[in-house]
């Protein structure tokens, strides 16, 4: 019972390769220069004195707030201090502007208490929950807690204006999913401080799930439902929807399980892109072929929930899909510079700053603030929850093969990883444990990996493909893995709108056709076949930025093509495209959908 994987704790990581490179940036280039340029991040909470003194948007309450929880995630993965007292710096700031009832949002009285201010108070709470977490600082869990207190009134209170919320003026509101995620805050709080009220203002939300224009995720879950078919599809569901995992593993109660666990699956069925992003126009529709803004917001929530979905089952196939999500749509929306991220970051092409895309969210003080922007970090950051993870007590998962040096559990594990991975099939990994036990180990090995060589100090051993392979041993003198992953070719293949199109990916890295390495234009790629079956690396240097992962084709004409990694298709300004003609099928991965 209860949560099968957990991210380590007392971690310390040092990671190379195009993850360093882009972690690098997002501190660089964003979290440490945010504040200072955007200034009315904080600003916002302290003007509310004044009514309707700024044209506010109605989330603006929430930046500050996803920008600490991505700051948290990122310190995690750098142990970066310049990161650290900015982001407290922040944390402190925000705390100041609590109001002596705990009121937290950025609304003058008139306005309090709309779904979106009860929003932006979640993502503040959960920012100053997980610097609390890594810092100790009690300054820090006082002011979550006072906001929290001040929400559990509001919500236990059945008599109280909070009802707003939850009678909207259009079926269209987005009020109801947006105020429930402060279900998640509770809970969270709850697990750390065990203040009944925190669980009782939780289930006051669960109950509220089944009320007009609200998700109704646990009864239609359970029914069987597609998320896409419930009467709340949008992304900011995913949020309370992360309340049910919560709820199970703080009362064992499996219906909690199974209602999210089909909400997961359903999505991965039905709302994934091929870049693995989830959401069409920010919600989810039933068709992943499908049109429309693939918004850096909706595919970090999902993340979320795709990593609350591992520590509840243990698959990993839910860890093959954080990794696709990894190195194609979450590097996919940053630029490789760091200032600057996509709100839509689509399936062909252009890629555009958030800040010019969705230009309206700017505000005096804030020019390059949006509800992306800020909140960017989470999901590039998001290997601090699953790239390496307890089973049990002392037993070691391992999801990550990109370069990194690990030292676990206060150093209890040390692990080396040596790779040119996700543009190469190579890893080689050194364990060194500083006690003499026998120790489990698991790795991850992945769904499209067919074939899969897996080597414990040269001896091979046998490996199944989407499942975790497990090696018991003792570590203390150290040993060497060696895996070798196939990366043939393998393939998503189009419907509906894309029908006679095929996705190409090589390992878990989606390729891309970019017009700034080919002389016929992306648009090409629906009418000129590539032929698949030959192909080979190389290496291109020119321009910014480097992709990571390139190859050579050809057409059936035989005219060179050339196609790159998505997560750098496009961010020259060139136009790309990653739905291609291709003269002939290769392999699919039946075993990441069917879940």
């Amino acid at each position: 019972m209860g949560a099968i994987m957990t991210p380590v704790n007392a971690a310390r990581y040092a990671f190379g390769g195009v993850t360093r490179e882009r972690l690098d940036a997002l501190v660089d280039g964003w979290l440490l220069t945010c504040y200072k340029d955007d200034p009315q991040l904080i600003q916002v909470f302290r003007d509310r004195r004044f009514e309707n003194y700024h044209d506010l948007l109605p989330w603006n309450g929430e930046f500050a707030g996803k920008l600490l929880t991505g700051g948290a995630y990122c310190y995690m993965l750098t142990g970066d201090s310049e990161l650290k007292a900015e982001m407290l710096h922040i944390a402190l700031d925000y705390a100041d502007t609590i109001g002596e009832d705990g009121y937290g949002g950025c609304m003058p009285q008139s306005k309090r208490l709309s779904g979106w201010d009860s929003w932006g108070m979640y993502h503040c709470v959960l920012g100053l929950f997980k610097w609390y977490k890594l810092t100790g600082d009690k300054r820090l869990m006082n002011a979550a807690l006072s906001v929290a207190d001040y929400m559990a009134e509001v919500f236990l209170d059945t008599k109280s204006e909070i009802k707003k919320p939850y009678l909207p003026t259009e079926p269209g509101n987005t009020g109801v999913e947006t105020s429930q995620a402060f279900m998640h805050a509770f809970l969270l709080l709850y697990r750390e401080t065990e203040e009944p009220r925190y669980m009782q203002a939780a289930k006051a939300i669960l109950e509220d799930f089944s009320l007009p224009y609200a998700g109704d995720y646990y009864r239609k879950a359970l029914e069987g439902v597609p998320f896409y078919k419930m009467p709340k599809p949008r992304w900011e569901s995913m949020h309370p929807v992360q309340g049910l995992a919560e709820l199970y593993l703080l009362t064992e109660d499996r219906s909690y399980k199974e209602a999210f666990c089909n909400i997961w699956k359903s999505i991965i069925k039905t709302d994934v892109h091929n870049t693995g992003a989830f959401s069409t126009l920010e919600q989810a529709v039933g068709n992943p072929f499908a049109e429309g803004a693939i918004e850096t917001c909706c595919v970090i929530a999902f993340a979320c929930v795709t990593i609350d979905y591992l520590r509840l089952t243990g698959d990993s196939r839910a860890a093959d899909w954080l990794e696709l999500m990894y190195f194609n749509a979450i590097m996919g929306y940053q630029h490789p510079g760091g200032h600057w991220f996509t709100y839509n970051t689509p399936m062909d092409g252009v890629r555009k700053s958030s800040y010019t895309d969705i230009v309206f969210q700017a505000r005096e003080g804030a020019p390059d603030l949006n509800c992306c922007s800020a909140n960017a970090a989470r999901g590039l950051s998001n290997p601090a929850e699953w790239a390496f993870m307890q089973r049990g007590y002392m037993e070691m998962c391992v999801n990550w093969y990109a370069p990194v040096h690990a030292e676990l559990m206060n150093g209890a594990w040390e692990i080396d990883i040596d790779s040119g991975y996700p543009a190469e099939p190579y890893a080689h990994i050194y364990i060194k444990s500083i006690d003499e036990r026998q120790d489990t180990f698991y790795f991850r090995i992945p769904a499209w990996s067919r074939n899969t060589k897996f080597y414990v100090d040269d001896e091979e051993q046998e490996v199944r493909p989407g499942s975790y392979h497990k090696v018991k041993r003792d570590w203390s003198k150290g040993a060497d893995i060696d895996i070798e992953f196939d990366f043939s070719l393998w393939q998503v293949t189009g419907e509906r709108e894309k029908e006679g199109l095929a996705s190409l990916y090589r390992g878990p890295v989606l390729l891309a056709r970019d017009d700034r390495f080919n002389d016929m234009p992306a648009e090409a790629a629906r009418e000129t076949a590539i032929d698949p079956g030959y192909f080979r690396p190389i290496d291109l240097r020119e321009g910014f930025p480097v992709p990571f992962a390139a190859l050579e084709f050809f057409t059936d004409e035989g005219e060179e093509v050339v196609l790159c990694d998505f997560a750098t298709a496009g961010m020259a300004g060139t136009k790309y495209a990653t739905w291609l003609k291709t003269s002939r099928p290769v392999r699919t991965v039946p075993a990441l959908t069917e879940i």
